[in-house]
């Protein structure tokens, strides 16, 4: 394009002069390869450096995104360690709430527990009292029937009126008079010069209702006592040594008086224990009839 800008001006300029040109065709065609050449390296050029600032751009926008990432990783690892220190406190509330569902359900069973020991307790004592009205009804009952026993006995033994008499005829001389069936049975020092037979009677009767009284009481004796009639004897609890409580004649009594007076002694013994058991003072100590119509008297509620 060249060559025909300067070809026309010289043709404008000399008209019909021959031109002489400074290069020729073969350079014309070179340099036209080169500018071709250029051109197209220079096209090829302006490509990559297109293409560059493209890579160079996408590579800032990846390390931006770069270090998103890396911040959201931090992050998420930050939200992971987070998430394992809130299931760990996850897991020790749930640990708690087991053990304070555990505690709970322990205590609503002790609580259930005790509620039916109470309500056990509730129907035991209810059941008690009923017992213990039917007990209070029976004691009753039998202090009323021991009463009324004591108190046969007392009038079939020490009987009133008429039937208080005495017997025999008085041939001692007994300041105080006891008698048992209408039988005198003295002190136990002033047992010598009476009737034989008496004595043995009396301290029969004697021996008789000291077994009765003492069944009716349920309450032991001191000495075991033996009723036989006239016949009857003493044992006692320790040496089990026995002891008649009769004769048959006024001379086997002056014989065996000791052994005699040493039984009616135990016998006192027996009727004391008794009183004291019941919590009756004695001052009269060998005086059996009158101790035993005593320790009766109280029992049955009368005065003497």
């Amino acid at each position: 394009m060249i060559g025909s800008n300067l070809t026309c001006s010289s043709c404008h300029s000399t008209t019909k002069e021959a031109v002489e040109f400074s290069f020729n065709v073969e350079e014309w065609s070179r340099l036209r390869d080169f500018t071709n050449s250029y051109l197209s390296l220079k096209n090829t050029i302006n490509s990559y450096t297109s293409q560059l600032d493209n890579v160079l751009s996408e590579e800032s926008t990846y390390r931006e995104y770069a270090s998103r990432i890396q911040n959201l990783n931090v992050n998420v690892s930050l939200l992971h360690k987070r998430t394992a220190l809130l299931r760990d406190s996850i897991q020790t509330l749930n640990f708690k709430i087991n053990s304070i569902n555990k505690e709970k359900s322990d205590e609503e069973q002790e609580k259930m527990f005790l509620t039916s020991k109470i309500e056990n307790f509730v129907n035991i004592e209810e059941n008690l009292i009923i017992d213990r009205r039917q007990l209070k009804r029976l004691q009753n009952e039998i202090i009323f029937r021991r009463r009324f026993l004591l108190r046969e006995l007392n009038q079939i033994f020490f009987p009133k009126g008429r039937e208080s008499r005495p017997a025999l005829k008085k041939n001692c001389f007994c300041l105080k008079f006891d008698l048992i069936r209408r039988l005198h049975l003295p002190n136990v020092a002033a047992c010598f010069g009476h009737n034989a037979s008496e004595l043995c009677a009396a301290t029969s009767f004697v021996v008789h209702l000291l077994n009765c009284i003492s069944f009716i009481l349920s309450h032991p004796l001191k000495h075991f006592i033996f009723f036989n009639g006239s016949r009857s004897s003493l044992q006692t609890r320790f040496k089990l040594e026995s002891f008649d409580l009769f004769t048959s004649t006024s001379t086997k009594i002056i014989n065996n008086r000791d052994n005699f007076d040493f039984a009616l002694y135990l016998l006192c013994e027996i009727i004391v224990q008794l009183r004291s058991d019941c919590y009756i003072r004695t001052s009269e100590l060998d005086r059996p009839i009158y101790l035993l119509n005593e320790l009766i008297a109280s029992f049955i509620g009368i005065h003497r």
